[in-house]
């Protein structure tokens, strides 16, 4: 029984960490869409 829920528990902590680095990646992509930054990245050529 002790087992099952500290498994619960983890699968419960790791959907956190997933929800909250989640949340990170939409908000910077948010910033940079509204800074624009990233139309460098567009236009620039390959190096090769």
């Amino acid at each position: 029984m002790l087992q099952r829920q500290q498994a619960t528990a983890i699968v419960a902590a790791r959907a956190k960490i997933v929800e909250g680095a989640v949340g990170m990646v939409e908000m910077a992509l948010e910033m940079l869409s509204k800074n624009r930054s990233w139309n460098w990245m567009r236009r620039r050529k390959p190096p090769w």
